[in-house]
């Protein structure tokens, strides 16, 4: 399936400033994919790269997804060979996992969109139902709280 990658820096400013023990923030600081099928489909995926976590900022996943989008495309064509190609390249996704993940998750969104079904049943995964289970962290500035709300 051609298709081409296109990665661009998403920022999205809070109502207000995010603090925790590593950082703050007053914007998001994400990678945004969009992985277009030469048909019209299109896949998307996000990282968020995070230099107090994984060692990557905006401007160095958008460089690895640049520098790695013409071979990324001419290897992997479906799930199969994104499955090798994983295998293969395990050293330099885990220096780049959040650059990695926005490419990734934009490729498996256009494969199960090609097969019309959810990812999960294109893995062969059991299909999401019912109640979810949900966390977040909630900061003030002054204090960070950390809830994990259940659904279940």
């Amino acid at each position: 399936m051609p298709y081409t990658v296109e990665a661009q820096a998403l920022t999205i400013p809070f109502r207000t400033g995010f603090r925790h023990a590593s950082a703050e923030r007053r914007q998001t600081a994400a990678v945004w994919v969009r992985v277009r099928a030469a048909d019209g489909r299109v896949g998307y995926g996000e990282g968020c790269p995070r230099e107090y976590v994984t060692g990557e900022s905006v401007a160095g996943a958008l460089e690895f997804i640049r520098t790695r989008s013409a071979q990324i495309r001419a290897e992997v064509a479906d799930v199969e060979s994104l499955r090798v190609w994983v295998a293969r390249q395990r050293e330099l996704i885990d220096t780049n996992p959040a650059a990695w993940c926005a490419v990734e998750l934009g490729l498996l969104d256009l494969f199960a969109r090609a097969r019309a079904q959810p990812v999960e049943v294109m893995l062969d995964r059991p299909r999401l139902t019912g109640p979810f289970r949900y966390s977040a962290v909630l900061g003030d500035k002054t204090k960070v709280f950390s809830c994990g709300c259940l659904a279940r």
